[in-house]
C-alpha cells in the first residue's frame, strides 16, 4: 500500500449520511467531478452555539471539542470526525487528526464544513499514524459556531479499534491562545445492512414503478433492478433487543452473517446518479459512495461483448468510493495503469472492470470493494503488466480474474490476489495462460459456502491469439504459474 502524499487539494465532501448524528452537519450530495476540485457543503452549520457544551469532549475557555468515529463507517472504510464549537471568533486555527496505522489504513480524502479556500490541508503518514492537518490561512478567521473536520480512510477488513487515534486543535481568539485535544470513543453505529438471510417478497409492479419514477429512473433500467434495500433499522432496535434480553452475540449472528457464512457487510449508497454516456476519468474521481447506473446506450447489463463502460480511466487515474448499480454496462475500463479503491458492483454486467494497458510496466490496483452477480468474469485482464487485488470480496460469480485467453494481442501478465473473500456459487478464482508466462500468486483467500470445494482456485490454460476458446491444462498450485500453498486457502 502506497503512502498518501501530502496534498493541499485533497479535500473531499462527506457522503450524505442516512441518519446523521446530532454533531454531524450533513452537507448536500455533490455532483462528482473528474477533477480534484473540492466540493463545498450547500448549507453552513449553525453559527449559534448551544448555551452549554455537551458533557463529552474537551474544552478550553470558549473552545469545545469532540472526537467521534462516524456511525456510517463500515467493515472496510471509516470516517473520523473532529467537532469544534467556539463561542468567539478565531483568528488562528490548526487541527490535527491522527489515525493509528492499525493495518491497511490508507487515505480516501478529507473534508471540513468551513470554506476550503480558508485552509491548507496535508495528509501524510508519520510515526505510525495517518495524519491530517488543517491550517487556517493567514488573514482568514473562523466565526463563532460549530464546525466539523473529517478524515476518511480505508482499513483492514473487520471492526477497527480507534482507541489509539488522537486529535488536537490550537486556536487563537482576539485575546487568548486555546488548546484542546482528545481521543475517539467507540462509534454509535447502526446495525449493518447485509444480505437478507431469507428471500424477501417481491413488490407489486405498480408500487415499484411509482417508486422508481420518483427516483428518476427509467422503466427499462428498473426492470433490471433485482433488489433494492434501504437501512430501516435504527438505534432503537438495539435498545429494544437489550430490553428483550438478547445478547450482543445473538444480535451479531442474526444481523451480520450471510447464508454462506461471510461476515462482511456491503455499503449503503448516498444517492443515485444515472449515466447516459461514459464518464472519462483523468486524475482522481471520488464518487462519494453514490450509486451509478447506466441509461440509454449504457442501459445494458447482459454479457454482450463490446459494450461501453460507465467509467473510462486514463493512464494513472484513480476511481474511488463508487457503487455501480444496474444496468452496469461494461463497468470500468482502464486504458493504462489505474487504481480502483472502494468500488462496489451490485450486479456485474459484461465485466466489472477491464484492464487494457499496453506497457509491460503498467500496474493496476484494486483496493477494497466487491462484486456480486457476475455470470462470467469480474475482472478481465486484457492488457500487459501487473494486476494486484487486495481486500476485495466477490459472491455469485463465474471467474474473479481472467487473463484473456484469446485476445489478438497477447502479453505476459502478473496477477496477485491477497485478503480476498469468495462466496459461493462460483467457478474459479483466477485463470491464467501458462504458455504466455502468466503467473498468479494467491494468499489469505477465504472461501465461504463451498463445503464441497467446487470453486477452482487457479486454472491454467493454453491461450491463443486467434479468438478460439483456450484449452484448459489443469488447476491448483504448481509452483510456477499458480503460486500458493494449501494454507493460503481457507474454507468457512
Amino acid at each position: 500500500t502506497s503512502t498518501p502524499a501530502p496534498t493541499t487539494d485533497a479535500t473531499r465532501r462527506v457522503p450524505s449520511p442516512v441518519d446523521p448524528t446530532p454533531v454531524d452537519p450533513a452537507p448536500a450530495d455533490p455532483t462528482p467531478s473528474t477533477s480534484r476540485e473540492p466540493r463545498q457543503p450547500s448549507a453552513s452549520p449553525s453559527r449559534t452555539p448551544d448555551a452549554g457544551a455537551p458533557a463529552a469532549g474537551e474544552q478550553d475557555g470558549p473552545l469545545w471539542s469532540d472526537g467521534s468515529v462516524d456511525p456510517h463507517s463500515n467493515d472496510f472504510w471509516a470516517q473520523s470526525n473532529v467537532t469544534l464549537k467556539t463561542r468567539e471568533e478565531l483568528t488562528a486555527l490548526t487541527v490535527e487528526l491522527r489515525i493509528a496505522q492499525t493495518g491497511g489504513v490508507t487515505s480516501t480524502g478529507a473534508w471540513r464544513s468551513l470554506p476550503e479556500a480558508d485552509f491548507t490541508l496535508t495528509i501524510a503518514e508519520k510515526d505510525g499514524f495517518l495524519v491530517h492537518t488543517w491550517v487556517l490561512k493567514q488573514g482568514r478567521t473562523v466565526q463563532a459556531g460549530q464546525w466539523v473536520f473529517a478524515g476518511q480512510y480505508n482499513h483492514a477488513r473487520g471492526g477497527r479499534d480507534a482507541r489509539e487515534d488522537r486529535y488536537a486543535a490550537t486556536a487563537r481568539t482576539r485575546s487568548e491562545q486555546l488548546v484542546v485535544s482528545g481521543d475517539f470513543p467507540r462509534p454509535r453505529r447502526l446495525i449493518p445492512r447485509t444480505r437478507q438471510p431469507f428471500p424477501r417478497p417481491r413488490r407489486l409492479e405498480g408500487a415499484r414503478s411509482s417508486l422508481t419514477q420518483g427516483m428518476g429512473m427509467t422503466a427499462r433500467a428498473e426492470q433490471r433492478v433485482r433488489h433494492r434495500r434501504r437501512v430501516t433499522t435504527r438505534r432503537a432496535v438495539i435498545s429494544g433487543a437489550a430490553a428483550l434480553g438478547l445478547t450482543g452475540a445473538a444480535i451479531v449472528t442474526t444481523t451480520m452473517l450471510s447464508p454462506a457464512g461471510a461476515a462482511a457487510s456491503w455499503p449503503s449508497d448516498t444517492g443515485s446518479k444515472p449515466v447516459p454516456k461514459t464518464i472519462p476519468v483523468s486524475g482522481e474521481y471520488d464518487g462519494g459512495m453514490k450509486k451509478f447506473y447506466g441509461t440509454g446506450a449504457l442501459g445494458g447489463s447482459g454479457q454482450d461483448e463490446g459494450q461501453s463502460p460507465l467509467f473510462e480511466l486514463a493512464d494513472g487515474a484513480v476511481l474511488k468510493n463508487v457503487i455501480i448499480g444496474t444496468p452496469a454496462a461494461d463497468g470500468v475500463h482502464c486504458k493504462g495503469s489505474c487504481t480502483l479503491q472502494n468500488v462496489w458492483w451490485l450486479d456485474v454486467g459484461e465485466d466489472a472492470a477491464t484492464f487494457k494497458g499496453k506497457s509491460a510496466s503498467a500496474t493496476y490496483k484494486v483496493i477494497g470493494g466487491g462484486a456480486k452477480k457476475a455470470d462470467d468474469k469480474v475482472l478481465q485482464f486484457n492488457g500487459a503488466g501487473k494486476l494486484t487485488v487486495t481486500g476485495f470480496q466477490v459472491e455469485g460469480f463465474g471467474k474473479l480474474v481472467r487473463s484473456c485467453g484469446n485476445c489478438k494481442t497477447q502479453h505476459k501478465r502478473t496477477i496477485v490476489l491477497s485478503d480476498i473473500d469468495v462466496t459461493a456459487p462460483g467457478k474459479s478464482i483466477v485463470g491464467v495462460n501458462q504458455n504466455y508466462g502468466d503467473t498468479a500468486t494467491l494468499s489469505k483467500i477465504r472461501i465461504h459456502g463451498d463445503a464441497k470445494k467446487k470453486i477452482k482456485t487457479c486454472v491454467r490454460f493454453k491461450g491463443n491469439n486467434t479468438g478460439k476458446e483456450p484449452t484448459q491444462l489443469g488447476s491448483g498450485p504448481d509452483g510456477t504459474t499458480c503460486r500458493f500453498s494449501a494454507s493460503d486457502i481457507t474454507y468457512n
